[in-house]
């Protein structure tokens, strides 16, 4: 059976982490959740190296960590599961992760510790707008048959999918990329959404 560890950097109450669990469990009958117990937004690779860290259980496979995106990863392979998971999924983060936002990014961060530790894992963020309210319709109609490629096809790779903040009917297909780079002077996402 699939084993797929869910992680985010929004924190264990955020909507997106929600609708990943949702979409994770019409793929998977073994689904593990450890999050951030509080929002770790730009939180990056940071990994908690003086003190100790400590998850909180929700439920049989929810856990709440005090520390940053990569220590649940790390606290999840090395003490809350008793087998590595297949695949690992960060997000849906609130806000897209393009060019060096992933450098940023703590859902990223996640994936890429997974990645380096040899799980396939993907980076999964909705590009809301800011000022504008999120239109999860593409992420409910998409993130279900994107898990089901990506347990199928077990990616030795770390990917980062964003989601456009759109009503399904007005997503019109999919575009593989290479991560590119802002313009030169513009900050970036992370600066402009204050993360």
């Amino acid at each position: 059976m699939t084993r797929l560890l869910l992680v985010n950097d929004d924190g264990i109450g955020a909507i997106g982490l929600s609708r990943l669990k949702a979409a994770a469990d019409t793929v998977s009958d073994d689904v593990w959740t450890v999050a951030p117990a509080a929002e770790r937004s730009g939180a990056s690779h940071a990994i908690s190296l003086t003190r100790p860290i400590r998850a909180r259980k929700l439920g049989e496979h929810e856990f709440a960590v005090d520390g940053s995106p990569v220590d649940c990863v790390a606290l999840a392979l090395s003490a809350l599961l008793d087998r590595p998971p297949d695949l690992v999924l960060s997000g849906v983060n609130r806000g897209p992760n393009l060019a060096g936002d992933v450098l940023y990014s703590g859902t990223c961060g996640a994936a890429r510790e997974a990645a380096l530790r040899g799980i396939p894992a993907a980076a999964l963020s909705v590009a809301s707008v800011p000022g504008k309210d999120d239109d999860w319709g593409g992420v409910d109609a998409y993130l279900a048959p994107l898990l089901a490629q990506l347990t199928a096809a077990r990616v030795s790779a770390f990917l980062n999918v964003n989601f456009p903040s759109l009503p399904a009917e007005a997503i019109a297909g999919t575009q593989v990329t290479r991560t590119g780079s802002y313009p030169p002077g513009c900050p970036g996402n992370r600066h402009r959404r204050g993360a």
